[in-house]
């Protein structure tokens, strides 16, 4: 219930008695919350008519009216719900898997010194995706590419630095910010925003970012943490 700002607003209200209703419509046992514990559901519900609110299961064919068959059906379809959370999980995931394996971006900024570029269903090349551009066919795909000569030079020099010449993170980002080198975010910013909002500019962490993101190299990094339907954060 986390990420639902709304239903824990209209719980709020109900239970701070702010509203002025008597029953809340729900199109079906899953729209109400397809939560990985049954229980869960049944306790966010009891919430409610505990403050003479009552929810309504539009496209179901029981009553909701605390009968034991209503009570059965209504478990099993929770039950139903979370299952179904768990099977589109997995299958999204594993598509997720076969794209990168074959050499796609799945989400995420692209680094300084590189860009998503906008294939077709071909492989063919479409055009650089700016930061917060989507692709908005199902048949596309986004691939990284190399990034303008001047910020290409910038991470070959970073590299020198750290491994020819044992220069600390920290160093570096220094002397990058005394040079005025804009970071991929501060690029990104027209000057009436750059006036509003001082870009990042670049520390230790930024640097061994890019001296340990095996992105530099060429490999297609994924799922280095799990955090599947909300549940605890696992490092993989």
């Amino acid at each position: 219930i986390e990420g639902r700002p709304s239903l824990q607003q209209m719980l709020d209200d109900v239970e701070a008695g702010n509203s002025d209703y008597e029953v809340i419509l729900v199109y079906d046992i899953s729209r109400f919350g397809r939560f990985q514990n049954p229980d869960e559901a049944a306790h966010y519900e009891y919430r409610y008519k505990k403050h003479n609110v009552r929810i309504e299961y539009c496209a179901e064919m029981f009553e909701n009216d605390g009968s034991l068959a209503s009570m059965i059906i209504k478990n099993i379809k929770r039950g139903m719900a979370a299952e179904y959370s768990r099977e589109l999980s997995n299958k999204v995931f594993h598509g997720q898997c076969n794209l990168i394996q074959l050499g796609y971006r799945q989400g995420g900024m692209a680094g300084f010194g590189l860009r998503r570029m906008l294939v077709n269903s071909n492989g063919d090349p479409q055009r650089i995706l700016k930061m917060g551009e989507r692709k908005s066919l199902q048949t596309e795909r986004v691939i990284l590419v190399p990034g303008p000569d001047d910020e290409v030079e910038t991470v070959r020099w970073i590299y020198d630095q750290f491994v020819n010449h044992s220069i600390k993170e920290s160093e570096i980002a220094k002397k990058l910010n005394d040079k005025c080198v804009l970071t991929e975010i501060a690029r990104e910013l027209t000057e009436q925003e750059m006036e509003i909002d001082q870009p990042r500019k670049w520390s230790r962490s930024l640097v061994q970012e890019i001296l340990t993101n095996e992105k530099y190299i060429g490999n297609n990094i994924f799922n280095r943490r799990s955090f599947k339907l909300k549940q605890e954060r696992v490092e993989n």
